[in-house]
């Protein structure tokens, strides 16, 4: 069964015609939104009609035609909650039959047109003449309008309205139902219309004055095709015709040469007359327009560039969008990929997959890009870099990103490397050359002197054997700078106790050259994980080169600090020798580079590998004259 909720009831439609039918009134219940109206059987016999529903346009065809955009009116407006005291007319037959129509809202979908016939006012169906002037400035518009669509109730037709003059239909805009109709048609955000059948304007309301940019007075029985050529408003006239010659609703958009602007309209027509709603969609056009050029420019931008853009939903089950570029660089159907949006994993390099899947779940909280191998169908491996980032919207969050090709791009920077690894090589065994070469001149020189002379065999022994702890040293240096490569395991390691070692095993050289200590710690500094072996080298390099800095007599400051914001120990080792001038402090690390007369340069190049290797950073500041500081900050936990 069904029901019609009002604010205080809840009746069945059965009913509520049984309660009207009572009070000797009909009633038609209009639902909005599939704009139906189920009729009362007393209004279908009225209007010879056996079909109980109805759509709302052929409902408004038993009306008189100039009482349908009245009713239109008001039952297409959702602010008019109620009207009362509206008489209309509806075709019985060859009779119009007048009645007392009152709308009320039900609900926000319902709405009850209640109706009972005026006893005696029957008419044979008249002529209207619509061809009287327009009355002059001071007159009201809209009302004017309705006296021409109920010219039948003032000019006789009707005995018993036959008092009834042109002040009483002035006076009656005081109706309430009136006002509401006025209120409405000269308030809404569309313009309204209406045309006769010689295409003359009879009305048109104040929304309209502005889009035409003209007013009511000025156009008054005006030909529509004299403001509007039809060789310009071509289509116009065709939507227009087609409406009034097959008695059917047009709905089209076009433009307004002449003002510059685009409206929608929707002319609905009546037996003489067509109604019209325009309202100008210029701004929305332009903005649905730009939005389309944009979208055409991304388009063009994503088929024709080497990277491929993604959208994807936070979980990755589901693909959003993926630019056809994706074929050229994966070799996949993209179709293939929206069906099985995993489906792209599988051809990852076994190696980087992990890698992979943990980077794109970054993705929804952080910016993060990954690089890895990608098998293309064809067997070749690439090398691939995808960037990407959460986009938050309000009632959820996408991943939007971009893949690229960057196997051109690897195979350079390989090139670069061996290129450069070559020169390095290349640099470091000139070096060695260089290096080794002079101690053996020394030994081999020394050995055919003890050889020439059997009475002095033990008269050059300790030149030979220094040379040979020279050869030595380097080689040990080149052993200690190749043994970061193999990974040793961290463990928990007091920094401030290897500081303390390596500072204990130069005491006696310190008292020696009369330098003095001073060591000042942070209380607050933890144990990190790291490698003690390599961080004694580190400590005992730095105070070993301090201490050849100074002749004699000098400072030697070493302090450390916690870094807790950052998570880093600092430590520095500040002397006061003759320091190191700006040129030569930028090549301090190259190969054999060295500042002291007996140096082999690879000392500092061991201790700056050594500190980059613990996920640390080393720094040299020096002026001539003053001293050197060297800072060494260290990572609490490396990753």
């Amino acid at each position: 069964m069904v029901r019609v909720s009002g604010r205080n009831n809840n009746l069945s439609i059965e009913e509520c015609f049984a309660l009207f039918n009572s009070l000797g009134k009909w009633v038609c219940i209009y639902e909005k939104e599939t704009e139906l109206l189920e009729c009362h059987p007393e209004f279908q016999q009225l209007i010879e009609e056996q079909q109980e529903n109805m759509e709302v346009e052929r409902w408004l065809t038993y009306f008189h035609v100039q009482d349908r955009s009245v009713l239109r009116l008001i039952l297409k407006d959702h602010n008019i909650r109620e009207t009362n005291g509206l008489q209309v007319r509806i075709l019985s037959g060859d009779i119009v039959v007048w009645i007392h129509l009152s709308i009320i809202e039900l609900s926000s979908n319902k709405t009850a047109i209640i109706g009972n016939t005026m006893d005696n006012y029957k008419t044979q169906k008249p002529s209207l003449d619509i061809t009287q002037p327009y009355p002059s400035n001071n007159v009201d518009h809209f009302m004017t309008w309705l006296s021409l669509i109920n010219k039948e109730m003032i000019t006789g037709d009707v005995p018993l309205l036959e008092e009834h003059s042109s002040t009483n239909i002035q006076e009656s805009s005081t109706n309430n139902a009136y006002r509401r109709l006025k209120e409405v048609v000269e308030k809404i955000p569309h313009g309204f219309a209406v045309i006769n059948q010689e295409w003359e304007i009879l009305y048109i309301n104040p929304t309209l004055e502005k889009i035409f940019h003209t007013s009511l007075q000025d156009v008054y029985k005006t030909s529509l095709w004299d403001l509007f050529p039809i060789d310009v408003y071509h289509n116009y006239f065709v939507q227009y015709t087609k409406a009034m010659e097959k008695k059917q609703v047009v709905h089209f958009q076009d433009y307004l040469y002449e003002l510059g602007k685009i409206v929608e309209v929707t002319a609905y027509p009546d037996a003489t007359e067509l109604t019209l709603f325009v309202q100008d969609i210029t701004e929305a056009k332009s903005y649905v327009d730009a939005l389309q050029e944009t979208e055409e420019r991304f388009s063009l931008l994503a088929e024709n560039v080497n990277e491929a853009f993604w959208i994807g939903t936070s979980t990755f089950h589901e693909w959003e969008y993926i630019s056809p570029s994706f074929e050229k660089i994966f070799g996949l159907p993209i179709t293939k990929l929206m069906q099985n949006s995993a489906i792209w994993l599988n051809y990852v390099h076994a190696d980087d997959r992990k890698k992979v899947i943990e980077s794109f779940k970054q993705m929804r909280k952080e910016k993060i890009a990954v690089e890895f191998r990608f098998q293309h169908p064809s067997g070749d491996w690439k090398w691939i870099r995808s960037k990407g980032y959460p986009l938050k919207k309000v009632d959820r969050t996408t991943v939007v990103g971009v893949l690229e090709d960057i196997t051109d791009a690897k195979e350079m920077d390989e090139l670069q490397a061996r290129s450069d690894q070559y020169e390095t090589v290349v640099r470091v065994a000139a070096g060695i050359a260089h290096e080794i070469r002079n101690p053996l001149t020394s030994i081999k020189g020394f050995l055919q002197l003890m050889l020439s002379n059997q009475s002095s065999d033990n008269q050059y022994s300790d030149i030979i054997f220094s040379e040979l702890a020279r050869i030595e040293t380097i080689v040990n240096e080149f052993m200690l700078l190749a043994k970061p490569n193999s990974e040793e395991a961290l463990m928990e390691t007091d920094v401030v106790d290897i500081i303390h070692y390596a500072a204990s095993l130069f005491g006696n050289q310190m008292k020696q050259q009369n330098v003095q200590l001073e060591m000042v710690m942070d209380s607050t500094i933890p144990l990190i994980k790291s490698d003690p072996k390599r961080l004694k080298q580190v400590f005992i390099n730095l105070v070993k080169n301090s201490l050849e800095a100074m002749d004699n007599a000098g400072e030697l400051l070493i302090s450390g600090r916690y870094l807790r914001g950052q998570r880093e120990l600092e430590f520095k080792v500040e002397d006061s020798g003759k320091g190191i001038e700006k040129e030569q402090l930028k090549r301090l690390g190259e190969p054999f580079y060295t500042t002291k007369e007996k140096g082999t340069g690879l000392g500092i190049m061991v201790t700056t590998k050594f500190v980059e290797s613990l996920g640390g950073r080393i720094q040299y500041e020096s002026e001539v004259g003053v001293g050197t500081t060297v800072t060494v900050t260290l990572p609490t936990n490396p990753k």
